[in-house]
């Protein structure tokens, strides 16, 4: 099904998701326009992946799920809109990358929030999640749903493991 559709189609699709996020980044969430005399905000400290198996519901827990979920389109889009400049994943992963560092330090300098290595790594986490969930369900539309859900179940579960042995959590 994904094959079918020419790079056109995808770009506009990249396009139009990307628009979506640097809104939900930049404008959603009651952000207040920033002001200069208000401190650039960031934090190049990981003190653990922001990523957990919920006990009870929080808003917390559906933030982090967003900033890992949303990020999972992008792993189906950047290849089928450049099929022969991002066909590989780390080429893929070098541009998603360089994009949401850009990103998160626009949004540092604007002061519209702030630049933050733990969601870098979940973004891209989320990223990787949608570029091995299309590989791995073979481009059925069915099974790329389930692919989705089994390997962000598995990412949750890799975090906390990694959380536990590495940040003492």
């Amino acid at each position: 099904m994904f094959q079918q559709k020419n790079a056109s189609f995808w770009k506009i699709s990249l396009l139009l998701y990307t628009i979506c996020i640097i809104f939900l980044m930049f404008f959603a969430f009651g952000r207040q326009s920033g002001t200069p005399d208000v401190a650039l905000r960031y934090s190049f400290v990981i003190t653990g992946i922001p990523l957990w198996m919920p006990r009870h519901f929080s808003l917390l827990w559906v933030f982090s799920m967003g900033n890992l979920l949303a990020f999972a389109p992008f792993g189906l889009l950047l290849p089928r809109a450049f099929p022969t400049r991002l066909h590989s994943y780390s080429r893929c992963l070098a541009v998603f990358a360089a994009a949401v560092i850009a990103l998160e330090l626009m949004q540092m300098l604007t002061r519209l929030g702030s630049f933050d290595m733990e969601d870098i790594l979940v973004n891209t986490w989320g990223f990787s999640l949608g570029f091995y969930a299309v590989r791995l369900s073979r481009e059925r539309p069915v099974a790329l749903a389930c692919w989705l859900a089994a390997l962000t179940v598995l990412s949750i579960l890799a975090a906390e493991l990694l959380n536990s042995v590495f940040f003492g959590r």
